[in-house]
């Protein structure tokens, strides 16, 4: 049996291209329970429980999620493809690179949450060209609630990891350590 392609699986599973950050989509639930939440700083709001997406990274050059932050936890699931890297810089400087994958025995993990907040991109690890994984939100996802991550502003804050973050944003220029 041959492997299918990236472009079999967007048209078996009917996914669309992710504006902005990347790879193809498509939603497959929405909660229809509603919560009431209290954020920082905001008043009452009204949100559903929880999402989820199937979500597609390629190896095209725009196939990969870009560095973003999200107001709720968001967990990843793998289902077929290549192993992916996914990277989380955390508010305490920390950096952890979760690799996504079904090798149990090489480090892989097949689940992983991302905290709320958190500044997360991911793509395939080096010669991959697909992995379909699965994204659940609680409480669901909102389009408000998703922030891209400037290369610039990240730098600042890492710029130990310029090779990582240039990969991981969508800038036209690459931007060394340094900043230049």
């Amino acid at each position: 049996m041959s492997r299918l392609t990236w472009q079999e699986i967007v048209g078996l599973l009917n996914l669309e291209p992710l504006p902005v950050e990347g790879g193809y989509f498509r939603s497959t639930w929405v909660s229809s329970l509603l919560l009431t939440r209290f954020p920082d700083g905001g008043g009452e709001q009204t949100v559903q429980a929880g999402s989820a997406i199937y979500y597609l990274i390629t190896d095209e050059k725009w196939g990969f999620s870009a560095l973003h932050t999200l107001s709720s936890a968001e967990t990843y699931h793998f289902y077929l493809g290549d192993p992916v890297t996914l990277a989380i810089f955390q508010e305490n400087n920390r950096v952890d690179l979760i690799q996504l994958g079904s090798n149990l025995l090489d480090g892989q993990v097949p689940q992983y949450t991302v905290p709320a907040g958190a500044i997360q991109g991911s793509r395939l690890m080096e010669g991959g060209e697909w992995a379909l994984l699965g994204t659940t939100m609680a409480p669901a996802y909102r389009e408000k609630d998703f922030s891209l991550v400037s290369r610039k502003s990240i730098l600042k804050r890492f710029p130990e990891y310029h090779e990582l973050i240039n990969n991981l944003t969508r800038e036209k220029d690459i931007i060394t350590g340094d900043g230049s």
